[in-house]
Formats: structure tokens, sequence, C-alpha cells
């Protein structure tokens, strides 16, 4: 298959002319959904998505299915449409970019730059994180337009375990870990100790973070609610809870504007996805008190020391590079064997829905809770086992 990307940013032209480029996005965006109609109609499985940031305009296309030569054959027609739609639109801007010049990659390289970009290190503050959310905008846009579909939604997802991966792993990047601490301090300045303890908290996730927030939470007297799966926080949810809390990791989950102006009284919202899971214009809401993941971190370093402090760090680089490195490896392995094999994933899916209804029908009978809970333990853990077993199988 094909993956590519292609585009212009910083280290090729000034921040000042990608502003100026961007600030058309509407026009730019429209001009390449034609360019796209093009390439789709070549390419019956193209899909593509726009890299929109105040330091890029690249834009990622994938065609599964591009093999041999018709790879080589393909790209090379996609490259030379894309060149001339960039070349339309810088020049129409007077941005001026040596001919041959623009960024273009291919294949595990071009997965392994979009997770560099989405992790921040392409920032000017390396490592920050609204990067994620501007990222997230364009690939909303391009979903909404149905130019950006399945294989597109992997990648994006695979780059957000990325993300999270990093965040979590590099010691630099350790502001999650004190988000819980944060969060509590906040609460605890907002309500007060003996109100928040009859305050009703609603918390959408399933990563430990928020389990570990709502553990503390329930220390302190809160009546919380852990969800789990953010279908199931809805409307009827937020109009319940005094405190919100989302902290879900999918690219694709973003709260609606309307359902949290519509909830009624004053609610407190706590946003701790670093793809942004509630929109910035809730905080305009006179019902609702924003808080996000920017202002959870601690600053420990003065105003500009962070990107040195960070590069100062020994190992920095190397340890967040390699993880990009890795991920990337590992997301192009899995669409390959996937897009490969569909008719195999079809199956595992057909073989987890089995095991899930039978299950769900043994357990009908059982009333000790404790064995009903191992029992389910048991169900959701050969249920992971079963791409494993499948594909270890396969490749014996």
């Amino acid at each position: 298959m094909l993956i590519a990307v292609y585009g212009v940013n910083s280290k090729l032209v000034s921040k000042d002319e990608i502003l100026r480029l961007v600030s058309d996005y509407e026009e730019i965006f429209a001009r390449f959904l034609n360019v796209f109609a093009v390439i789709k109609r070549e390419f019956r499985r193209a899909e593509a998505v726009v890299v929109s940031t105040c330091l890029r305009y690249e834009i990622l296309v994938s065609v599964p299915g591009l093999e041999g030569p018709s790879h080589n054959a393909g790209a090379l027609k996609i490259k030379a449409w894309l060149a001339r739609y960039f070349t339309d639109i810088l020049k129409k801007r007077a941005i001026e970019v040596k001919e041959g010049a623009l960024y273009y990659s291919e294949g595990t390289e071009a997965v392994r730059h979009l997770f560099s970009v989405m992790s921040g290190f392409e920032s000017e503050d390396i490592g920050e994180i609204q990067v994620l959310g501007q990222i997230k905008d364009s690939y909303k846009r391009c979903r909404e337009a149905s130019i950006a579909g399945e294989t597109v939604n992997r990648i994006y997802g695979a780059g957000l375990k990325c993300v999270t991966r990093v965040r979590n792993t590099v010691p630099v990047f350790t502001d999650r870990n004190i988000f819980k601490k944060n969060i509590l301090k906040k609460l605890h300045g907002r309500f007060g100790a003996e109100m928040l303890a009859q305050t009703r908290v609603m918390i959408a996730g399933a990563g430990r973070l928020a389990s570990n927030l709502a553990e503390a939470l329930r220390q302190l007297g809160t009546a919380v609610k852990l969800i789990k799966l953010p279908a199931e926080a809805g409307p009827e949810e937020f109009k319940y809870h005094d405190i919100i809390i989302f902290d879900v990791a999918d690219m694709d989950f973003c709260v609606r504007l309307g359902d949290l102006a519509e909830c009624g009284g004053k609610k407190t919202v706590i946003d701790l996805s670093i793809s942004r899971n509630v929109p910035p214009e809730a905080a305009a809401l006179e019902n609702i008190e924003l808080i996000t993941v920017e202002d959870l971190i601690t600053a420990k370093w003065k105003e500009g020391e962070r990107v040195e402090k960070r590069r100062d760090i020994k190992g920095f680089y190397e340890q967040a590079r390699s993880i990009v490195s890795r991920e990337a490896k590992a997301a192009c392995a899995d669409l390959s064997f996937t897009l490969e094999n569909e008719n195999l994933i079809s199956l595992m899916r057909e073989l987890a829905e089995t095991l899930e209804s039978e299950f769900e029908k043994s357990s009908k009978g059982i009333c000790a809770k404790n064995y009903i809970k191992k029992i389910d333990g048991l169900k959701n853990a050969l249920i992971k086992k079963i791409p494993s077993l499948v594909k270890r199988r396969l490749l014996k």
C-alpha cells in the first residue's frame, strides 16, 4: 500500500508564511477537495487527511492495495498532482519555495513523520500538546468531507497511542503523573472539602488516570460514576453530574457543544485528553467552567526555558524518538496485516462476538458478583488473545 506525506512546513518557509497560507484554510481546503476528486477517480480506495498547524500544511495520502510497479507509478502520479496543488496555492500567496524542495516521504517514514508531529517533536516548544488539538481539527474536517476513511482512522488511532506512550514513558513528559494531584487541588479550591464530598462526578475514560482519579475522589466521599465506553457519556449524564471529566483516547470522540450548553446548571468540565475531548468554545458557555489539560501541567521552568531544558536532558531525544520510530513501524505492520487479511480480521471479530454472546448466556444464572467478575475477566482475556493467536498461526 502507499502512504505518503507531501507539503510545506516551517523548515522550508517562515512561520509567518505558513500562517498566511493557513489563514485561507477554507479556500485551500476546497481546492484540495477538487484535487482529491481527481486522485479518487484514478485510485478508488484512496484516502487523505490534511495535517495543518501553525508550523505546517501537509497532506497524507493513503492508497491500500498498491504494490510493486503499480505502487511506484501511483506514487509518482499522486506526487505530481500534489506538487501542482502546492505550487498553485503557494504562488497565489507569493510564498517562494525552491522547485522540488517541498517535504515528501513515503511508507514507514511518512507515518514516523506524522507521529513525530503529533507527539510535538516538530513544534517550537518541543513536546507541547496543543498541536494535537490543531491536528484533530483538520482530521475532523477531512472525516466530515469523507476523504479520510478507515485507513486514515487506523493511522491516527495508532498515532494517538504513540503520543500517549511517549508522554507516559519519557521522564520529561511525566506531566500526566501529577494531573491527579493538580485536579484534586483545583477541585478543593473550587468547592472546598465539605462541598466536594457532596458533589456528583462523572469520569469518561478507560485509562489508568481515569481509574486513579475516580478512586481518589471516592476516598473523599464523592459520588463518582466511571464510564469506560464514550458512547455512554451522553446528555443525561451531563445533567445529573456536577463535575464532568473526560479522558477518552479516541481522535473521533468530541463532546457536542450543544449537549454541554443544554445540560442545565453550573458544571465544571475537565478535559484531560491530549487529543481534546471538549471543544474549546465550551469555555465561552455561561454554565460551563472549562479546565483543560494545559491548565493542569505544572510549569517547572520559566517561559522560554522548556525547549532548552528538554534538549539538555540526557537521552531525551533518543528515548522519545525511539518510541516514535518503533510505534510507526508497528503501525505500518499492523495496517499491512489488516489490509492483506480482511477476511481473517472479519473472522476474528466474529469469534470475539461469539465469545461475548456465549459468556453472556452462561452468566445469566449466576448470582455471585465476584464469580461473574472473574468470568468476565476470563472472557476479556480470551478475546484479547484472539488476534495474537491467529497471527501466530498465520506466520508459522
